[in-house]
């Protein structure tokens, strides 16, 4: 859409040089549409770096967050292993050791402890994350919305400045027509 924007304003310039009653209409159009694509122009620039930049930083987020919660699946089943060896290793009394009972036990709180240190830090982190997401994020559409605001306001200024011009044209182009009937026999 900026290319064509950017081709028509030059289109209507041009024309205006072939039709002298119409050129202040055409030139009038042609700011027009040379303010609306510049106003467009700034939009999709500002759009990339204050909406996709963000967006996509935390698109990165989101991809670390789900290897951390696949490296604390992975703690939660090494957990639930060491629980279920200990749980056949305890049935099957006669094999085992005072010695080995303790370690595997050891083995189990130390899994144990690693599993909530981790639980409570991909918890804390999550509400903290999620906290500073609805605040970027009212800020990120906010600004947005004011961005889009701005350009149609600009936009409907740009329209609104060559309606005159048009309907001046036009009265001068019914004008000339009437002028010419009433010449005529």
């Amino acid at each position: 859409m900026l290319v064509e924007m950017n081709e028509l304003g030059p289109v209507f310039t041009l024309w205006s040089n072939s039709e002298d009653k119409l050129a202040p209409a055409l030139i009038g159009v042609a700011h027009s549409i040379e303010r609306s694509y510049l106003g467009l122009h700034e939009l999709v620039d500002t759009t990339e770096t204050t909406f996709l930049n963000p967006i996509h930083e935390y698109l990165l987020y989101i991809d670390v967050i789900k290897a951390v919660l696949r490296r604390r699946d992975a703690l939660q089943l090494e957990y639930e292993s060491a629980v279920e060896e200990a749980r056949k290793k305890q049935e099957d009394k006669s094999k085992m050791s005072e010695e080995v009972k303790m370690q595997l036990s050891k083995k189990v709180d130390v899994l144990n402890d690693r599993l909530s240190c981790a639980n409570a830090d991909i918890s804390s982190d999550l509400e903290r994350w999620h906290a500073n997401k609805k605040i970027d994020f009212k800020q990120i559409f906010g600004s947005m919305a004011e961005r889009q605001i701005k350009y149609y306001q600009l936009n409907l200024a740009a329209w609104e400045d060559v309606v005159p011009k048009i309907k001046r044209t036009l009265k001068e182009s019914e004008e000339s027509i009437k002028n010419k009937d009433t010449d005529t026999p």
